[in-house]
């Protein structure tokens, strides 16, 4: 579990994660380009924050990026999300998480 904080770049997100995150790891398309399509398994829009999970192997390996909703956090990290992401079924405040 990554926790994207405030003034964290995406180079730097990727670098901590191993992985990009902006482009495609099976053909390296890069986001912003037409021809680009995510490789996360899911995206999911919270009332704060959306949560980014990407599954690596069969059983279950991957790794759940949560990125808040604040206007420091990466440009192109926020637009991602805002493109692809679905609501969430149930809100932080209804899991009581808040």
């Amino acid at each position: 579990m990554v926790m994207v904080e405030p003034g964290d770049s995406v180079v730097v997100l990727e670098r901590e994660t191993g992985f990009p995150i902006l482009r495609n790891l099976l053909d390296g398309a890069r986001y912003g380009r037409p021809d680009f399509t995510p490789y996360f398994k899911a995206l999911e829009e919270h009332d704060g924050c959306y949560e980014m999970v990407y599954i690596f192997t069969d059983d279950g390996f991957g790794i759940a990026i949560f990125i808040p909703k604040q206007p420091s956090i990466d440009a192109d990290l926020l637009a991602i999300c805002a493109k692809y992401a679905v609501l969430a079924t149930e809100s932080v405040t209804e899991l009581g998480l808040s």
